[in-house]
């Protein structure tokens, strides 16, 4: 059985790659879960992963940890990401957010 630090953590920097297009797939161990950390679902897949040797990373904000859920900083913070708020508040990320919030609301509802 592999340690859990090899089915968590992936690489530094995941965050990053994927926002800047910059992600080298083939490098990725499948399965894989994306999640957040949060009490709840994330926590369970999390465990789901573990259990059948799969990859996760939970992606954390600033300010993100303290709000993860006590099992998650338990049992898997090895594979935490901690994402710069320069990256969530970088160019490429605020015009996705634009993007999803134009296709989502109502055009009644914009301003």
């Amino acid at each position: 059985t592999e340690e859990p630090e090899a089915q968590g953590g992936l690489m530094q920097g995941l965050a990053e790659k994927i926002v800047f297009g910059d992600l080298d797939r083939s490098c990725l161990v499948l399965p894989m879960l994306l999640s957040g950390a949060c009490d709840g679902a994330d926590v369970t897949f999390g465990e789901m992963a573990l259990a059948h040797q799969h990859r996760f990373v939970h992606f954390l904000g600033p300010g993100d940890l303290e709000w993860t859920a006590e099992k998650a900083r338990e049992k898997q913070s090895h594979g935490f990401e901690h994402v710069a708020q320069e990256l969530l508040e970088g160019a490429v990320v605020s015009e996705a957010f634009d993007k999803a919030a134009m296709s989502r609301v109502l055009g009644s509802q914009r301003t």
